[in-house]
């Protein structure tokens, strides 16, 4: 969901924006974010979560990461792990809530990936058009999250 989006949405609320590598960005009321603000981000991926709150609050209160960086589309990350020597990896490929959509081997080339997928081919489309919000690497395993919302 893009940021302008989630803020329509909660016009009454309050969040605390932050940017996903943590970075404070700010506190307010929504119906009090100003308009610079929105030109800044609001085309941004965002994750947001509600905060514990008693019966009696007139709002809730929500954590919200503002994905800033320039994201990539599935099919580029995959290229990059592959170029930079993770073939064999397991691949775990998630949405921003951790819900899983694929787990699969990557191998030399993203086609010869995909015939080793139990993925269809169908999904594997819907997939690689997808943005990528993070992903981490290492010798044995990649965890990529997607934006589902594009």
């Amino acid at each position: 969901m893009k940021l302008s989006e989630f803020l329509k949405e909660h016009y009454d609320d309050y969040v605390y924006l932050s940017k996903a590598d943590g970075t404070h960005i700010t506190d307010v009321a929504v119906k009090f974010i100003p308009y610079w603000f929105l030109m800044t981000y609001g085309e941004c991926e965002v994750k947001a979560e509600c905060r514990e709150s008693s019966s009696t609050d007139a709002y809730c209160i929500y954590d919200v990461t503002v994905f800033v960086l320039k994201l990539k589309s599935l099919k580029d990350v995959l290229d990059e792990c592959i170029s930079a020597e993770h073939v064999g990896c397991n691949v775990k490929i998630q949405d921003a809530d951790g819900g899983v959509w694929s787990r699969f081997k990557l191998r030399d080339t993203i086609d010869n990936t995909y015939s080793g997928s139990d993925t269809t081919l169908d999904d594997w489309q819907f997939l690689m058009n997808r943005k990528v919000l993070s992903y981490t690497a290492d010798m044995y395993d990649i965890v990529i999250t997607l934006s589902m919302s594009w």
